[in-house]
């Protein structure tokens, strides 16, 4: 009689546990961006490159251009859409970007790594702008 009771008192600690953790900050790259969105066509253009960054460290550069993801053309409603998309990298995750660097194509992996608790907050914020901007471009006129 008393495994079950072990064995319930055992569960009952994980889910305790569970609700104190809280998720893990999504992946981080490194990278600041301008998005473009031109004749169905879409790109990220790289502003930053954060030293010694997943990014930095796979060889990105300002000024490169990424058009795909993983093989798969850009293709996000807009910034708030891009932004989720990258809120659900996970660490450890590995992305391979074709990116067009000094006018040449060529494929980059990077792996993702944990957000540090300050570039979390940054992107929580940019999110919530994003989501702003996209509910005033969708909020009928007057």
């Amino acid at each position: 009689m008393r495994k079950p009771i072990v064995l319930f008192l055992l569960v009952a600690f994980n889910l305790v546990a569970a609700e104190k953790t809280p998720p893990p900050h999504p992946g981080w790259l490194g990278i600041g961006y301008t998005y473009h969105r031109d004749a169905g066509q879409q790109w990220l253009q790289l502003r930053i490159v954060v030293p010694r960054s997943p990014a930095d460290v796979a060889g990105l550069a300002v000024g490169d251009v990424i058009t795909k993801i993983d093989g798969k053309p850009l293709r996000f409603r807009d910034d708030f859409e891009m932004l989720e998309f990258l809120g659900r990298i996970r660490p450890a995750q590995r992305l391979v970007f074709t990116v067009v660097h000094q006018q040449t194509a060529k494929s980059v992996p990077v792996t993702a790594i944990e957000m540090t608790d300050d570039y979390f907050n940054r992107w929580k914020l940019n999110l919530e702008i994003a989501r702003r901007n996209r509910e005033e471009r969708e909020r009928p006129a007057r």
